[in-house]
This record gives structure tokens, sequence and C-alpha cells, in this order.
């Protein structure tokens, strides 16, 4: 089956997907968050996730951004992206939190 876009906001895109298995089908969706810059998805079970773009493809992002402006959207820029904070907090004397 085709997957289906709509633009739910100026910096979101969401794709519904039904995909067919042997025991019927099954239905994805997923919202491109051009502003947060993260993918949430969630099927019918009710099962959910949040991935950033950082661990996304970057052909697929651009794609999903060229969806989301020829559906009328206006997002952010692949390119404006913040840069990544460190995961290291910074040094605070001998470690004790003071």
């Amino acid at each position: 089956m085709a997957d289906k876009y709509y633009k739910t906001s100026d910096q979101i895109l969401l794709v519904d997907r039904i995909v067919s298995t042997p025991r019927g089908y099954r239905r994805f969706e997923y919202f491109f968050d051009f502003e947060f810059r993260v993918m949430t998805m969630s099927g019918q079970e009710g099962r959910s996730g949040v991935v950033p773009f950082t661990a996304l493809d970057e052909e697929m992002l651009g794609d999903m951004h060229a969806k989301l402006v020829e559906l009328g959207g206006r997002p952010r820029a692949l390119e404006d992206a913040p840069e990544k904070p460190s995961l290291r907090p910074p040094a605070r004397g001998n470690g004790l939190n003071l």
C-alpha cells in the first residue's frame, strides 16, 4: 500500500503507513518534527518511540523535508540544526557538586 503524507503544521510532516502481513494489516504513523529535530513513531498496538534526527538517514530526512515543503509547509532547513551538545558535564572542582 502507498504511504500517505499530511502536513500537520509548517514544521511537522505525518507519514501514515499501512503494511500487509500474513495476519492482516498493521498501521504505523511517523511524525517528522523539523522544529525539534525528532521523529516520533507509533504503531497500532500503542507502542511508540522518539528518535533524534541525528540517528536517521540524511537522504530520507531530505526527502521528508521536501515532501513537507511540497505540501505547503515551511520547515526549518536541515542545515540549521543546532550543534550537538556535549554529553560530558563540565568539570566542577572535586566532583562533589559543590
